[in-house]
């Protein structure tokens, strides 16, 4: 069978390279014949699906966690390497600074790995950018830090269900807010100090 399998890979391989995508085919060989009597079953092929990771233009992901106690390290073993099957990733901070939190490059950030995300300066909404030159693959995560996971989660990868958008907003919505005040209260404060002198 594995004979097989790599001819029926040659062969579409044979299509893509002569240009001839429309005649390209998923093919499937079944434990056993189908009510047909085939034991190789053809069909189209599907369009990529905008939110996998692997088929998007532009793979992104969105990764609830709490940035005040999850360390690099378990981000990188439990996130990065065992849900999103990244080899070697190096990690940077969307931030405009080019922050490098990750590299692949053995003992350039190996201090980072037990710092938390928090300390790099990662709160709701901060995009992460994700290179694995091992295997030419690129994804942008976007946080969102959440202090009520369930206790023997670490993380938790938002899906089409649920809408992260409300809760990122809502963060944003609250810093801004709280920054506001903050302003307001300086304001206030160096009107009166002004007045005393």
């Amino acid at each position: 069978t594995n004979a097989v399998i790599a001819g029926l890979i040659v062969m579409e391989a044979l299509k893509i390279l002569a240009g001839n995508f429309n005649k390209c085919r998923t093919t499937y060989l079944p434990k056993y014949p189908n009510p047909r009597k085939q034991l190789l079953v053809t069909s189209t092929l599907l369009l990529p699906n905008p939110s996998c990771y692997v088929c998007a233009p532009k793979p992104e992901a969105t990764v609830r966690v709490n940035v005040r106690t999850l360390t690099l390290r378990l981000f990188q073993d439990l996130v990065l390497k065992g849900h999103f099957g990244v080899v070697a990733p190096d990690v940077e901070v969307e931030d405009g600074k080019g922050t490098i939190m990750l590299s692949s490059e053995e003992g350039e950030t190996e201090d980072n790995l037990t710092k938390t995300l928090g300390y790099f300066g990662v709160t709701s909404g901060t995009r992460l950018s994700v290179d694995d030159f091992l295997q030419n693959y690129k994804l942008v995560i976007t946080i969102v830090h959440s202090e009520g996971l369930d206790k023997d989660k670490e993380y938790e990868v938002a899906t089409d269900e649920v809408d992260t958008s409300e809760t990122i907003l809502g963060q944003k919505r609250k810093h801004v807010d709280e920054e506001a005040v903050g302003t307001k209260r300086h304001k206030e404060q160096t009107s009166d100090d002004m007045t005393l002198q």
